[in-house]
């Protein structure tokens, strides 16, 4: 992904610088700057989807860990907290806050309906003991 957007900008500046001068360039790169400021999660999307086209995206998956272990925080971050509010005012509650070990700056609050949850915790115990496990 890096290497499609660092491609994209350098063409562009050379273009840029080429077409119109060092003036040109200028612009362009103060263009860029102001639209990745202001537009930075619009641009993330379509960015990602032509990097998984493009086949970009394949070596992070690899690098992806199978498996994570979840150690118990000691509660929700500050941010995520009127989100949890808002999932409260709807029938969910808390099922606990977790740290990710491969991922440090990941920090996970898990929220469950009572009926939903207890039912899709009932069904994987079934499984398993149905799988032998």
């Amino acid at each position: 992904m890096r290497l499609l957007s660092w491609t994209i900008f350098i063409a562009g500046l050379f273009a840029a610088g080429f077409l119109g001068g060092q003036t040109a360039a200028f612009i362009f790169l103060v263009a860029v700057v102001l639209a990745i400021t202001l537009f930075r999660l619009p641009l993330v999307l379509p960015l990602t989807r032509l990097g998984s086209w493009l086949g970009l995206t394949r070596e992070t998956i690899e690098r992806m860990a199978f498996s994570i272990q979840a150690t118990r925080a000691s509660g929700p971050t500050d941010a995520a907290r009127p989100i949890l509010a808002a999932l409260a005012a709807n029938n969910f509650v808390a099922a606990g806050a977790w740290n990710i070990a491969q991922m440090p700056k990941i920090h996970v609050a898990l929220m469950v309906q009572r009926e939903e949850g207890v039912q899709l915790y009932a069904d994987e115990i079934r499984f398993r003991k149905a799988m032998g496990k």
